[in-house]
This record gives structure tokens, sequence and C-alpha cells, in this order.
């Protein structure tokens, strides 16, 4: 026993063509050893493999093994049907969807390194179709549209603010303008120096 456990997810439409079975393996393969036996057909480094797993970590004695191209998948199939590894003749097989069963299953993993990882939408409200937030409060006045203190303070609060803001992008605006300049001076007095 051993390995990492992995989660079983249909396999996408874009990796059907490329991917293989592979059956009868022993109990102690690991994605390692799959990935290295199956490297000498492709032309990758690293080929993608996984072998499935139970929940408790334990082998199902099956793997999956994908490629960059058909002809690559092809060849290992021709290549490494019936061979032994670890002691047992493997079973390679392209990969079929039975219409009994739906699309076959293949770890998680194995689609994450092929395609990259799935970022997680979360679960929104069904009535939340917009991507800002609303605030409860009013901002200017109660129910009656009057103002009241608290709101006077926090516009002046607001105004300084933006004064501020602004303050800063003039002297950003300043900063580069000093920045330019010196780049220029060094570049005539390098240039100077060149022709001297």
């Amino acid at each position: 026993m051993g390995g990492q456990r992995y989660e079983l997810v249909p396999l996408p439409d874009i990796m059907l063509d490329t991917t293989i079975f592979v059956g009868n393996l022993c109990e102690f393969a690991q994605d390692e050893d799959l990935s290295r036996t199956f490297r000498e057909v492709s032309t990758l480094q690293s080929v993608p493999a996984c072998v499935a797993r139970r929940p408790n970590s334990q082998s199902l004695e099956y793997g999956f093994v994908s490629f960059p191209t058909v002809e690559e998948k092809e060849a290992a199939i021709i290549r490494f049907h019936g061979v032994k590894f670890m002691g047992r003749r493997l079973r390679v097989e392209e990969i079929s969807d039975d219409k009994s069963k739906g699309r076959v299953r293949v770890p998680e993993s194995i689609v994450a390194y092929v395609l990259g990882v799935a970022k997680k939408i979360p679960k929104r409200k069904n009535n939340d179709l917009s991507m800002r937030r609303i605030s409860p409060r009013i901002r200017k006045g109660g129910a009656d549209g009057k103002r009241d203190k608290n709101n006077n303070r926090n516009d002046s609060k607001n105004n300084n603010n933006s004064n501020i803001s602004r303050a800063r992008r003039v002297r950003k605006k300043e900063n580069r303008k000093q920045r330019r300049n010196i780049r220029i001076n060094c570049d005539e007095d390098f240039l100077k120096k060149l022709e001297r």
C-alpha cells in the first residue's frame, strides 16, 4: 500500500484521444514508476501518469497515462501491451466510453496536471447577479431626505482623502519627470565621454 489518494473525475473530451488505460498493475506501483516507464515513447521528460486508488490509499491496480500526441499514445500501446512491469504483464488499451456506464473516471491529479488546476467558483445566492457589494445604509440622509451630522463629517473626510490622493498623484508625476531628466543628463554625459 501507499501512495497518494486521488478523487476520480470524468475524463475531459480534450484528453480522450491522448490518454491510455494501464491495467494489471502491481499493488505497489507508484505514479513515478508508471511515468518513468512510459516516457520511453514520449518526447516529454515527465509523462503525466496516475495510479487509481481507494479512499484508504490502496491501489486499484490500474492507472492512466496521458501523452501530448495521438502518435505517442499509439506507440505506447504497441510498445507496452503485454510487457512485464514489476512482476506483472501490463494491459495497455485505448480509453473508450461505455454507453451503459458513461464517461470513464480518472484521478483528478492527472487532469489537473495536463489541463491546469480549475478555479473553484464560490456559490452565490440566486438573486446576487452583481459583482459589487451594496451597502444597506443610505449615504446622503435618511428616509426623509435630510442629511445628518455624521454624513456631513464623512463628506468632509472624503474631500480630505481625495485632496491627499490628488497631492500624491502630483508628487509621483514630478518624481517621474525628475528621474527622466536625470536619465537624459546621464545619457548626454555618457555620449560626451564617448566623443572624447
